[in-house]
């Protein structure tokens, strides 16, 4: 045993496999210490020493032991994943290229052509275009396909990531290859910043009332809200304002607060607060000073509004200010902070929770394993009510609506996503076909019974259309006038078709 040792020895990489027990080590010492006794101190120290030890041992094993090449840097980012994974479902490790797109999209802008692409049956196609991006100006279109970047074609042998990087390491310049409708071209496109706003789309529904949609929380969401509502201030008042936060997964607290400071009339009126065992509780109160006056909000959610959206949502319900209408939202009262590491990878953790004006928490609890985390924040049988009405709150459970409306269609969140994508791509493998039915408008697209024949026949394909036949259809029209007739024309499909929204507008008319 000790020659096979010396055969593989340890010492060169202990240095590295000890630096990474100790950051391990003092990480969980940081999260766990809790001095209230003598004895609850030595316990920890003691835990901690051993789970450091233990740690030692078993990468000192695999270095020595395993049978094959290793990669550091992948087994500590795996190490990294699994040990935030056993937190708690939100925090998180990410990697410096995934972190980057993250931050591109809450910084609201970044450096590119203003596309995004993805590969299907071997082909790669523009999924999306970018208003006012170099793409959009040089006619890009979705379902375009592309069949080169710069002197690199594109093959079965390519994946989507290595195309990307393409793209993004490529110079000031870049030469896209590029199938369209009216045939096949080279484009030349100027790399430049693209602006991705967090307002997902807006439009005036008539008789005072507008609608706002907004994707995610990031640092130029106040600025964008806001400039939208004064766009309609302007041509006419602006009695009634219903913002859309479905499928709203958070984004930065301080966003929230800004915009609710637009929509609390009072001076001083508690809004929210955030603390933590390690951090200092902050409160948000209004200041007292909007900039538009609303006879009515309303606000949609789903069952995919989490965190910072439902801070919005739940301030103004709590207040009496907003009627909430849709479904329950996912229910994440957690705070997360971002820590940026050496090589510019990023731990994401649990720092603190929220608590709303009326006193509530509502996270749901995680699981049998993790509810003693949540069950530590709130009580589960505590009443709640609304600061001006007292009307009935629930607590644990997410942002529960004024008026609960089920989705049009049964399918499960976690599904819906992966679901759409799959029609994306059917649509966009097919989309020589879709042409040459020669449809001239939206609205005749809708109606088209050879388009319905076209997506029915990919049925003992596809497993969407199985299960949903309705959802199949209804999805796949959608993504068809977005192909044909952009994003405005399918948005307007959209709002016309969507009963939670038509429900809204017939709320206290």
């Amino acid at each position: 045993m000790s020659s096979q040792l010396k055969e593989n020895p340890i010492n060169k990489w202990l240095p590295f496999w000890m630096g990474l027990a100790c950051a391990v080590g003092l990480f969980f010492g940081m999260k766990i210490q809790l001095p209230k006794t003598k004895n609850i101190e030595e316990n920890t120290a003691i835990e901690s020493r051993n789970a450091i030890q233990k740690l030692t041992d078993a990468v000192s094993y695999i270095h020595a032991k395993y049978d094959d090449s290793l990669s550091y840097q992948s087994i500590v980012d795996k190490a990294l994943v699994g040990l935030t994974q056993g937190l708690d479902p939100y925090s998180s490790y990410t990697e410096y290229s995934e972190k980057q797109a993250e931050i591109d999209e809450l910084d609201g802008d970044y450096e590119g052509i203003g596309i995004e692409c993805r590969k299907v049956n071997h082909r790669f196609y523009v999924s999306h275009v970018y208003e006012n991006s170099p793409a959009s100006e040089n006619g890009l279109k979705v379902g375009d396909e592309i069949l080169q970047v710069q002197d690199i074609k594109l093959d079965s042998t390519v994946s989507i990531k290595k195309v990307i990087t393409y793209i993004k390491n490529s110079e000031h310049e870049l030469k896209l290859g590029i199938k369209s409708q009216n045939g096949i071209a080279e484009k030349t496109l100027v790399k430049r910043q693209i602006k991705i706003s967090s307002i997902s789309y807006s439009e005036d529904l008539g008789n005072g009332t507008i609608i706002v949609g907004i994707k995610n929380f990031g640092d130029k969401t106040y600025q964008e809200f806001f400039e939208v509502i004064d766009q309609y201030s302007k041509k006419n008042k602006v009695q009634k304002l219903i913002i859309d936060l479905r499928d709203n997964s958070g984004g930065f607290v301080t966003a929230v607060a800004d915009i609710l400071n637009q929509l609390v009339p009072e001076k001083d009126q508690f809004m929210f607060e955030t603390s933590g065992k390690n951090t200092k509780t902050r409160v948000y109160k209004s200041l007292g000073r909007p900039f538009f006056k609303f006879d009515k909000i309303i606000v949609l959610v789903n069952e995919n509004t989490a965190s910072a959206s439902e801070i919005l949502a739940g301030t103004l319900q709590d207040l009496d200010l907003a009627e909430i209408i849709g479904q329950n939202t996912v229910g994440k009262a957690m705070i997360l902070e971002q820590f940026e590491l050496s090589d510019k990878s990023q731990l994401r953790l649990v720092t603190g929770k929220y608590k709303l004006p009326s006193g509530r928490i509502i996270q749901k609890p995680f699981n049998d394993a993790q509810s003693e985390f949540v069950e530590t924040n709130s009580a589960k049988d505590k009443q709640y009510f609304s600061i001006k009405k007292r009307r009935k709150l629930d607590g644990n459970s997410g942002i529960v609506p004024d008026i609960i409306l089920k989705p049009e269609f049964d399918i499960k969140p976690d599904e819906r996503e992966e679901f759409q994508r799959s029609i994306e791509d059917q649509i966009l493998v097919r989309f020589d076909l879709i042409k040459k039915l020669n449809i001239k408008s939206a609205g005749e697209l809708s109606t088209n019974k050879s388009l319905d024949s076209l997506f029915l026949n990919d049925c003992s394909l596809n497993i969407v259309c199985k299960l949903n036949q309705a959802f199949y259809l209804k999805e796949a029209k959608k993504y068809c006038i977005n192909v044909l007739f952009g994003e405005a024309a399918r948005r307007k499909f959209e709002l016309t078709d969507d009963h939670i929204l038509q429900s809204a507008l017939h709320v206290n008319k």
